[in-house]
């Protein structure tokens, strides 16, 4: 493949794909890489290669959409595309192009498609993804929604935890902090009940911070005390 054919076929994904502007060119000074890359040695294809149109497209990469992740971009769909699409059982009933994963800081993690080693059928099998996840930015509803669960269960186990022992700390509350540490109760299992018997809507921001709608640390240390308390009544 040249590097002009791989512009055509970019330039063949409908007009609506959000991946007009995704080819890039490896500028490191090491061999092309195997497994993963420096997003720093990835340019995006531009004028300063418009005299290379001939050459051959060797470290010539189309940026994957909607598959990138990290703790300051992204979200859970598309952490769950990527984990998705680079998984084993996927790899294996897929027939795509060699990839490569781009690595950046923060825990930043996309996803490079090797264009000068794909097959015209892996590029084919590519540009109908696209274009499918152009229609609708999700590859397995099932991934994501457990991801999003998943995520969501760590957050309250942990995160939140934390904060509500904190504020019960504050409320002069220990006698609380020191029943979950005897095990006698589960404080994230207490904020799953205030959730769910209140209604209270989660959902997920970025990949690993869950936000409850008009409810914090302060209103479920309030809710944990009123249900320690009436327990103990009872």
């Amino acid at each position: 493949m040249k590097i002009q054919e791989a512009r055509d076929w970019i330039d063949s994904l409908h007009s609506g794909v959000d991946s007009k502007n995704s080819l890039y060119h490896y500028t490191g000074y090491s061999e092309l890489p195997d497994d993963w890359v420096n997003t720093t040695w990835m340019e995006r294809d531009g004028k300063i290669f418009v005299n290379e149109d001939g050459k051959d497209a060797s470290g010539l990469f189309f940026e994957m959409p909607h598959c990138y992740y990290g703790d300051y971009f992204g979200d859970v769909m598309t952490m769950s595309n990527f984990l998705t699409i680079t998984s084993e059982k996927f790899l294996e009933s897929n027939d795509l192009p060699p990839f490569v994963v781009g690595i950046s800081g923060y825990d930043g993690h996309s996803l490079y498609y090797d264009l000068a080693r794909a097959t015209e059928e892996q590029l084919g099998n590519l540009k109908e993804l696209l274009e499918d996840l152009d229609g609708y930015p999700v590859i397995d509803e099932d991934a994501w929604s457990n991801l999003e669960q998943e995520t969501i269960d760590k957050d309250i186990f942990d995160n939140m935890t934390g904060w509500v022992e904190h504020e019960l700390s504050k409320m002069d509350r220990d006698d609380i902090v020191d029943a979950r540490s005897e095990g006698k109760i589960c404080i994230g299992e207490m904020i799953w009940a205030i959730i769910n018997e209140n209604d209270i809507e989660t959902y997920v921001e970025g990949c690993y911070d869950v936000v409850y709608a008009k409810w914090g640390e302060e209103e479920f240390a309030e809710g944990i005390v009123r249900m320690f308390d009436s327990r103990k009544e009872d």
